[in-house]
């Protein structure tokens, strides 16, 4: 039988009580070959271009190193703002593990 779930409460209250829960696990943030949706659209990854105060973003994994690296800059901590204009997930990604004071 199908349980609502609808927060982390709810979630531990089922584990707790033997009740075996079905995770999805999705990773990667390719299209598949024959273009069907995939759970690898939900990876932070995915590119999915927005724009955030006049700043352009090309994945939510892009806009959220950048936004925390503007807090780390605003707090004094040496930061790059060059992954602004990265658009290669490994390339934003690296930027996010060297910015990290």
């Amino acid at each position: 039988m199908l349980q609502s779930v609808s927060s982390v409460d709810d979630l531990v209250s089922l584990v707790a009580s033997g009740v075996r829960v079905k995770y999805l696990f999705f990773w990667g943030h390719r299209p598949s070959a024959d273009g069907r949706v995939t759970a690898s659209c939900l990876s932070q990854w995915w590119p999915a271009p927005f724009t955030v105060d006049g700043e352009r973003f090309a994945s939510a994994e892009q806009g959220q190193i950048v936004r925390a690296n503007l807090q780390r800059a605003r707090l004094k901590a040496p930061v790059r703002s060059a992954a602004v204009c990265l658009h290669q997930p490994q390339r934003v990604q690296m930027f996010g593990i060297r910015s990290t004071p």
